[in-house]
């Protein structure tokens, strides 16, 4: 077994698992039919959520050559994805049986804080891992630009105009599905 394959089957759970747990929540709450009150709020966010989830999965091949890595380095890798799986828990509600009304809207702004809290903690440690696991690692501004993403986070988890929040992430949406679309990977 490759370095590699040690370090990205852990990734692979983790990740797996953040989009199974939103796949069996949008399964139930699509079951549940007349009981959901629907909401462009957290699909918008589920969208997000999804695009990043792929994104750092397939992404993950950059580092198919490391030689070696230290045990913090895996530990901040397990730590950053873990933050993404509760980004990924807390964008859906989970459906039970015999439950009334399932309301999407009062869902997303009961856990805004905690999902868009998640989604700016894991910017910042996917930044920290980026930096640290870099030898060449040498400043620029453009190491910035991933962070300008937690402004509109910051502001969905405390301000709470719906159309402010549906606009932020239909606008965060297309322009994260947009500029990752191209991403190639090369054997």
């Amino acid at each position: 077994m490759t370095l590699f394959e040690l370090t990205f089957s852990l990734t692979a759970l983790i990740l797996g698992l953040a989009l199974t747990h939103m796949a069996s929540n949008l399964y139930k709450l699509a079951h549940a039919q007349r009981r959901v009150r629907w909401a462009p709020e957290p699909l918008l966010q589920a969208g997000i959520v999804l695009l990043v989830i792929v994104f750092v999965w397939v992404s993950q091949w950059e580092y198919r050559s490391t030689t070696d890595i230290t045990y913090g380095l895996i530990l901040l890798q397990t730590i950053k994805l873990l933050v993404l799986y509760v980004a990924a828990a807390a964008c859906l509600p989970e459906v039970r049986e015999g439950e009334g009304v399932i309301d999407l809207y009062a869902h997303y702004d009961r856990t805004r804080r905690l999902s868009f809290g998640a989604l700016a903690l894991g910017l910042v440690l996917f930044s920290v891992y980026r930096w640290t696991s870099n030898p060449d690692f040498g400043w620029s501004w453009a190491m910035l630009f991933p962070l300008a993403f937690i402004v509109p986070y910051v502001c969905m988890m405390f301000i709470r105009v719906r159309w402010l929040n549906i606009l932020l992430l239909g606008v965060l949406l297309a322009y994260f599905g947009s500029s990752i679309m191209g991403y190639r990977l090369h054997g």
